[in-house]
């Protein structure tokens, strides 16, 4: 039989347009290469052995931050990530792009509080990889499945650097770019979690609708939300040293006459537009995208559209089954007392809670126990095939909180260089033990001074089903949330 790209993508389990099986493949090698490279690739298996490109184990820098009080071991953090394309050699290989479908969408709330590891708690996108992507996994990433090539990867950026209108939703088709590695922190029988870490882009993708130029009325579309960023945390990285590529498939056509719209909305000021072109050209079924970034001047260093594409509706054909939705979030009750009072302090809950609603999120802060009233209100336009989603996820903040973002005046190096000298990984444990020790009397006191994880709520509800009134509970019984769907 004779191979071709499209033999190797169909051996994935793919099936693609023409277009996209080239897009893929460039998203891969970044520069044509060779079939047989590209097939031994594809089949090539990943190790997760972390330890091989520079990770440590826990105890090869323990500190006693106060003696028979508290130690910790703190070598996985020195460094925290390494390249996981360590014996890579082509060019741009520690950069990768990964596609699939988002199973999780959620704050972290445990993450290493200090500068340079974090400036605040990632975000983290769990992403089910297509097929193509199978490789990039660890053994050691969530539901690894090598005879079936399906995983899920956690990609995870740090959140002061992500904007709340650029989060997806579970559920969501999502593109992550960004630094391919290898998380030292968490080795599960010594095997080490293949990550995304930190993105500088994602795009993600939902069915709403729009007001296209010449239409009179509002009709399906479908949206890539496009964020790019060279801010990542612990690690910049450049964003103008390649052009960004997607498709976004458009919906259904309201009649045969109908012929492909699309609208951009710039969510950050930039002189760089997108190229969207209808594809293929006689019969359009997607808008083939690119973000021309390559070579470009980005002075803000971030880049952020939302890319509506659908079709021209002259009689209003799609208008008649879209409905006007106002999802009101009414109040939030907190069942657990995370904090209970002390002997000599009383305390207070912290709880903060992440809402999202069809990818309008907002951030509740500092909540006590028991209820709370809200009064949000997320009003939009849905097609009767549509869904309403609803997602809540968050923490519940202890003494480790108050150092969140705290600098150990240390470089960034020392978090994910893997070629660290025994007087850097010194250093950057006395650095350490300082910004614990500022934690004061919750250390004394021998208190719990990690965050609670708190339970995440998702719910899909279709248009068609729309009732008033939902009481949802998240999935670990921490709390339930009183929400208006009118």
């Amino acid at each position: 039989m004779k191979i071709s790209l499209r033999n190797i993508y169909d051996q994935q389990g793919v099936s693609l347009p023409v277009v996209s099986v080239r897009q893929n493949h460039q998203l891969h090698f970044k520069a044509p290469t060779s079939i047989r490279k590209a097939q031994a690739v594809f089949l090539s298996k990943n190790s997760g052995n972390g330890f091989d490109c520079g990770c440590r184990k826990s105890d090869s820098l323990k500190l006693v931050i106060l003696p028979k009080v508290l130690s910790k071991e703190f070598g996985e953090v020195v460094p925290s990530w390494v390249s996981a394309a360590h014996r890579d050699a082509r060019k741009g290989a520690a950069v990768r792009t990964i596609k699939g479908v988002l199973t999780q969408s959620r704050i972290s709330g445990t993450d290493f509080p200090m500068k340079p590891w974090h400036n605040s708690y990632d975000w983290n996108y769990f992403v089910k990889t297509d097929k193509q992507f199978f490789y990039l996994n660890s053994p050691a990433n969530n539901d690894y499945d090598a005879k079936n090539r399906t995983s899920v990867m956690e990609c995870e950026w740090d959140s002061k650097f992500v904007p709340l209108w650029s989060l997806p939703m579970p559920g969501d088709r999502i593109q992550v770019t960004g630094r391919w590695i290898y998380d030292c922190g968490h080795p599960i029988n010594g095997k080490h979690r293949s990550e995304i870490h930190p993105p500088k882009a994602v795009v993600s993708f939902r069915e709403e609708t729009e007001l296209f130029a010449g239409n009179k009325g509002l009709s399906r579309a479908s949206k890539a939300i496009v964020y790019i960023n060279s801010k990542g945390g612990y690690i910049n990285q450049k964003i103008n040293d390649q052009n960004y590529s997607f498709d976004i498939y458009l919906p259904p056509k309201p009649s045969t006459s109908s012929v492909p719209k699309f609208k951009v909305s710039k969510m950050i000021a930039s002189p760089v537009h997108p190229i969207i072109v209808p594809f293929p050209k006689e019969n359009p079924k997607m808008l083939k995208v690119t973000i021309p970034l390559l070579g470009k001047s980005i002075p803000s260093g971030n880049y952020g559209v939302i890319i509506s594409g659908g079709w021209s509706d002259p009689s209003s054909s799609d208008a008649k089954d879209i409905k006007k939705i106002t999802v009101s979030l009414k109040e939030v009750f907190f069942k657990k007392d995370k904090d209970p009072d002390g002997i000599i302090f009383s305390k207070r809950d912290e709880w903060y809670l992440y809402t999202g609603i069809n990818g309008r999120w907002k951030l509740f802060e500092s909540m006590d126990r028991g209820k709370n009233t809200l009064n949000h209100k997320v009003t939009f336009h849905l097609h009767k095939t549509q869904k309403i989603k609803i997602s809540t996820n968050g923490y519940e903040a202890d003494a480790i909180h108050d150092i969140m973002g705290a600098s150990v005046g240390l470089p960034a190096k020392v978090t994910s260089s893997s070629k660290l000298t025994s007087s850097e990984r010194k250093k950057a444990g006395e650095g350490i033990k300082k910004g614990f020790l500022k934690l004061g009397k919750n250390l004394l006191e021998g208190s719990d001074i990690e965050n609670d994880k708190i339970g995440i709520v998702y719910q899909e509800i279709p248009v068609s089903q729309i009732s008033k009134g939902e009481t949802i509970h998240s999935n670990k019984g921490d709390y339930h949330i009183v929400v208006d769907v009118t």
